[in-house]
């Protein structure tokens, strides 16, 4: 069924991928992912581009940067700005299900996609030799060639191997790296009629050339020279299993190259002598770039963005991080009074929602797994090896407590303080065990009515001064998790759910004495009478926290950086915008706007709405001015969703659903549509559970996005 949507008074227009997501990055600053590319439009204006869709823009010359998202939850392996308004970027989905190629024709405000391809490939590189003629080429992909800026790509060659990256001289003469072994680059001097393959078999990563002769090869283990377009290779540095990933020469004399180490190499000699800078980096580095002898940028892995003004003698990672530890407890007295804990003992406190973080002294140097504040001045802190400590003045000073054990201490409540919980464990083969306090914290003794199985991570919470739970997870294959409940304040523990199977429980949530949920692998599991009787939901991915604020809604953070959010107690979920690409250690909200989220790396995020997204938007008469095709909701779905879209003119417009293989399953629509918005649902009951992609085309615009039919 295809249904019209119209509006009376105004239509709020998005622009494709001009996103302004509402999960932002609190520590580190601009962002913390990791960076792919980076290029140089003139002597202010930097690009970069990195994982879930991550853009940085400086127009000072690096010194500060601009965090940009896009739509599209892509990695972002390349970016190419021709000038400061038109631009492409390319690079795959993060489920690598899908290859993208996006233009901008106005300096990045809004991103439209020019190209998409199911499966078989990632485009990992893309170059243009003025507004209209480009090439975009990458692993299993063909190489790609345009001649009106993008609108329309067509194959140029058939490749069917690994490109790596391509290096435009002029628009004649390009090569292309391959990046399998012992494979041939690939040249032309034609524009690409017509592409050779060199006599070579050396395993390069990227190229430059300063004229058709002369150029410099990084590759695997080594720096290499021609002097005759590539027809012969001389070494000029070696290092046995470095990966030199990228290579800029400024000149003759003047150059740099990166290994996926985080070792940078320059030189004043043109490759005579390669020499080893001191740099920042604490992991790799992926790409470098200068504007002149002395003023260079190279980004990497861990939000790695490293800035030098003299010619590399010393680099200043322009990403600034209050922490890098690795994070675990987070807890919220207010929307403005929060810690955060991890590893060696850190500690973070905010007063002002997290704008700034201070760092706290805890005097341990064990990982604190978990906080618990009963106000904002008295609280706890548990990690390993039996650590605890608290502070009775908001963290200014922490003591160190004595502890009734050397176990790993995963949970601590007070709900009903004096009397306090510690559920402790950490070998997956000896049995955990659970403490308790009657005076506040002053003396630990074990709680001998329940016997905890082995495990490696435990969740407790009380939600009266009788009902409580806990949640025990141990992630080897076939281990032991559990949910106990209590009735009558931890006299006495219930198993409410077993299980042994792969299936390992991530965490719970109860909002009063009857309503909680569990998680588990990609399952969801509700109860509304205390655990007694338990629901069963699909789950859009690994939820490994979960918080719900009322019997509807509630948030979930995926082992891929991913949030999501439910609003109808679980039954389904729809992704937020968050920008973090590696797993949500946790998340909390204090009532339903104000939310943090925490992971790897110092890694911090926060909203104040909810986590809901917004695109910037032009209020205008009836109709929208631009193509737009939204995500599918409910997704996941079963076995009904409906597919929304957009068009400015009148059309015709083709909406097929696909498989994964690519294969085409069904013809939604095909037929001429009027300037509008559209709503078509599809119906999922004949098909099996799976990840499928839809595809619209309208004129010259395509766009492709992926539902998951869960049954």
């Amino acid at each position: 069924m295809v249904k019209q949507v119209f509006y009376i008074l105004f239509l709020f227009l998005f622009p494709l991928a001009f996103l302004h997501p509402q999960w932002q990055w609190q520590n580190p600053l601009p962002q913390g992912n990791s960076l792919n590319s980076i290029l140089y439009v003139n002597n202010q204006l930097i690009w970069a581009s990195g994982t879930t869709g991550t853009l940085l823009k400086s127009t000072d010359g690096g010194d500060t940067w601009e965090f940009i998202m896009l739509q599209e939850r892509m990695s972002v392996l390349d970016i190419f700005f021709i000038n400061e308004d038109n631009g492409w970027l390319c690079g795959e989905s993060e489920d690598v299900q899908l290859s993208y190629i996006l233009g901008t024709t106005n300096g990045g405000l809004s991103w439209e996609i020019q190209y998409t391809q199911l499966i078989g490939g990632a485009f990992k590189s893309i170059v243009f030799a003025d507004d209209n003629y480009g090439w975009s080429a990458g692993s299993s992909t063909d190489i790609l060639h345009t001649t009106d800026g993008g609108q329309n790509w067509n194959v140029q060659a058939e490749a069917n191997t690994n490109l790596l990256s391509i290096f435009l001289l002029d628009s004649l003469h390009l090569w292309i790296t391959n990046s399998s072994t012992y494979s041939p680059t690939l040249k032309t001097s034609d524009g690409g009629l017509n592409w050779v393959a060199d006599s070579t078999t050396m395993r390069a990563y990227d190229l430059h050339f300063l004229d058709t002769l002369i150029g410099w090869a990084a590759g695997w283990s080594s720096v290499s020279k021609t002097t005759d377009g590539g027809l012969s290779w001389e070494e000029q540095y070696y290092k046995l299993q470095e990966n030199w990933v990228d290579i800029f020469m400024l000149d003759e004399n003047y150059g740099w190259t990166v290994s996926s180490l985080g070792i940078i190499l320059a030189t004043t000699n043109g490759g005579e002598d390669w020499v080893e800078q001191n740099n920042p980096a604490i992991s790799g580095l992926s790409s470098i770039s200068f504007k002149d002898s002395l003023n260079g940028i190279t980004v990497g892995s861990f939000a790695s963005l490293l800035k030098t003004s003299n010619g590399g003698i010393s680099w200043e990672n322009k990403t600034q991080s209050v922490s890098e530890a690795y994070l675990f407890g987070l807890f919220f007295t207010d929307e403005n009074t929060g810690w955060v804990a991890g590893d060696d003992g850190a500690i973070l406190k905010t007063t002002d929602s997290g704008n700034n973080w201070i760092i706290q002294n805890s005097g341990v140097n064990k990982r604190i797994n978990e906080l618990y504040f009963i106000d904002n001045m008295t609280g706890w802190g548990i990690g390993f090896e039996g650590t605890i400590i608290n502070t009775t003045s908001g963290g200014e000073s922490w003591n160190i407590n004595n502890s009734p054990t050397v176990l790993h201490l995963y949970d601590i409540e007070f709900k009903n303080y004096p009397v306090g919980w510690i559920a402790a464990g950490g070998d997956l083969f000896l049995p955990g065990k659970l403490f308790k306090t009657t005076n506040g914290g002053g003396t630990w003794i074990e709680e001998t009515s329940i016997s905890l199985p082995p495990a490696d991570d435990y969740e407790l919470q009380f939600t009266s001064k009788d009902i409580g739970w806990i949640m025990s997870s141990n992630h080897i294959v076939g281990g032991l998790q559990r949910l106990y409940r209590t009735t009558d304040g931890g006299d006495s523990w219930d198993i409410l759910l077993s299980n042994n199977s792969d299936s390992v429980f991530q965490s719970m949530y109860f909002i009063n004495d009857s309503m909680g949920w569990l998680s588990t692998y990609q399952k969801i599991f509700h109860t509304s009478n205390g655990g007694i009787n338990w629901e069963r939901f699909e789950a859009p991915s690994i939820l490994k926290s979960i918080y719900f604020s009322d019997s509807l809604k509630g948030w979930g953070g995926a082992s891929t950086g991913e949030i999501y959010l439910t609003t109808n107690g679980g039954i389904s979920w729809e992704a937020q915008n968050s920008p973090m690409d590696n797993p949500i250690n946790k998340l909390t909200f204090y009532g339903d706007s104000y939310g943090w989220a925490i992971g790897f790396l110092g890694n911090i995020i926060h909203t104040s709405n909810g986590g809901i997204s917004f695109l910037d938007f032009n209020v205008v008469d009836t109709y929208p001015e631009n193509f737009f095709l939204f995500q599918n909701y409910p997704n996941p779905f079963n076995p009904i969703t409906t597919i929304r879209f957009e068009i400015p003119t009148s059309s015709v417009v083709n909406l097929k659903i696909y498989d994964v293989l690519g294969r085409e399953i069904e013809t939604l629509l095909n037929e001429v549509k009027e300037a509008g918005t559209y709503e078509v649902e599809f119906d999922g009951s004949q098909l099996a559970s799976g990840i499928y992609f839809y595809r619209l085309t309208s004129g010259q615009f395509t766009s492709v996005k992926k539902l998951i039919l869960l049954k």
